[in-house]
């Protein structure tokens, strides 16, 4: 009987256990929410601890986990619509943890752990970096770290929040850190009014010196403006292009008057060509002559409706 009861108390307590951690949920878990199949994972965390974070993404992405000892501090970060593996590997590198995954079982320490167990460093595979952008898109400047990171780089935009997270090796994260500082900078807004060029000629020319991810020019057709807005730097550089080329252009101007002469039956016998020299220096009032070397067209080589050129009036200097 002694034995019956103890054994009926042992299932209400594993009972009681079960659905206390079932209905159990670590503080700020309500900003885990889930999309589509499960692959896909938004965060808002805010000073969370990293152990609890840890564990929910173990279950939300089906993972055996086993944390170290060692392992702690807290978590502030956003990230939205991120595979389930990447944030885990995203939370692991940006709080410099590693990770070594045996059979089924995933084991996060340190990276400091990590070394002394396996006598190389963790972070230099990749690290991760998390950049919140002030002034410059995040989508533009992804697609310029796009271009500059390594095959094992990643890299994770949200453009709502303007957060930029990198993950790529200590090189490659260093030179994307430098990229960032350089671009995400205040940018100016200046309008140049141009007097010779048109604004919408010189558009494509201003539009491939703009600082990548930055820049941005409008023209207005109406008035024949270009707006310009980038980095000041910049903006200095596209002025002395515009200068240069909004000039005028040289133009040659053409005086040109036709004679037409028609000849009558007076003439049948040919055309003297020096007096009609001479008619036209009284009418014009200015010296002419005439090429006196006329050079025929050879014997036999005339033929039906062929052309003879008998000479040409030449202005005399």
């Amino acid at each position: 009987m002694k034995k019956e009861n103890f054994i009926k108390i042992s299932l209400i307590i594993t009972v009681t256990l079960a659905s206390s951690f079932a209905a159990a949920q670590f503080p700020g878990e309500e900003n885990f929410n889930m999309a589509g199949s499960g692959s896909t994972i938004t965060l808002d965390l805010k000073g969370m601890d990293i152990v609890e974070v840890l564990k929910t993404l173990a279950s939300k992405g089906n993972m055996n986990l086993i944390i170290g000892s060692n392992v702690r501090g807290r978590v502030t970060m956003f990230l939205k619509d991120v595979d389930v593996g990447e944030a885990f590997e995203i939370i692991l590198l940006a709080n410099n943890l590693a990770s070594e995954k045996k059979d089924e079982v995933i084991y996060v320490m340190t990276q400091k752990d990590y070394e002394q167990i396996y006598g190389e460093k963790y972070g230099d595979k990749k690290k991760a970096k998390i950049f919140q952008l002030k002034y410059a898109k995040a989508a533009e400047v992804g697609k310029c770290l796009g271009q500059i990171k390594t095959k094992v780089g990643k890299i994770i935009i949200d453009e709502g929040s303007s957060t930029i997270v990198v993950i790529d090796a200590p090189q490659a994260l260093a030179r994307a850190a430098e990229f960032i500082e350089k671009i995400d900078k205040p940018t100016s807004v200046k309008i140049f009014e141009l007097n010779y060029a048109i604004a919408e000629d010189l558009k494509p020319t201003v539009q491939e010196v703009l600082t990548k991810g930055v820049g941005t020019v409008q023209v207005d057709v109406r008035t024949n403006k270009i707006v310009v807005t980038d980095l000041k730097d910049k903006i200095d550089e596209i002025e002395e292009i515009i200068k240069a080329l909004d000039t005028r252009l040289q133009q040659v101007l053409i005086d040109a008057k036709i004679m037409e002469i028609t000849l009558t039956d007076e003439f049948k016998l040919g055309v003297d060509w020096e007096v009609v020299s001479n008619e036209l220096q009284k009418l014009l009032k200015k010296d002419f002559g005439i090429k006196s070397d006329f050079q025929l067209a050879a014997a036999g080589q005339l033929v039906p409706g062929g052309e003879i050129i008998i000479g040409a009036f030449v202005r005399i200097q």
